[in-house]
């Protein structure tokens, strides 16, 4: 096999590479340059090209993990999606109660399976050894 080297080999392989491959080497080269270079492009890519997918992404994701709550809890909410500038701070809001509740049932069930109930007598009939 012929190796090729130079511009028109890194053509050729840039044209055979998924869109994550080329995402994927272009964050590794952002890697290997300095902070005042690539600090620029990211805002200019943020702001003017993946910004607004990037809110949208986020927003929807923390949108299905309230949704998943709620539907485990068996409660019923009517959450209407809004612009991402004023539905931030509901959303966070009500994550951190969400986790803050898990954290608290988690705890309580640590500390009812740390004490044993005491038995009563044999439920189900003599113990078997």
């Amino acid at each position: 096999t012929l190796r090729y080297f130079g511009p028109l080999a890194t053509l050729v392989r840039l044209s055979r590479m998924t869109s994550i491959e080329v995402l994927a080497n272009f964050l590794a080269l952002l890697y290997y340059t300095h902070w005042v270079v690539y600090t620029p492009i990211c805002l200019f890519l943020y702001h003017f090209i993946i910004g607004e997918t990037f809110r949208k992404y986020f927003l929807s994701s923390v949108t299905d993990e309230i949704f998943y709550y709620v539907e485990r809890k068996g409660m019923e909410m009517d959450i209407q999606i809004m612009d991402a500038q004023s539905q931030t701070a509901f959303m966070l809001s009500a994550l951190q109660e969400i986790r803050a509740d898990g954290r608290e049932l988690k705890k309580k069930k640590e500390k009812a399976g740390a004490e044993e109930p005491e038995l009563l007598g044999p439920l189900l009939g003599p113990a078997i050894k």
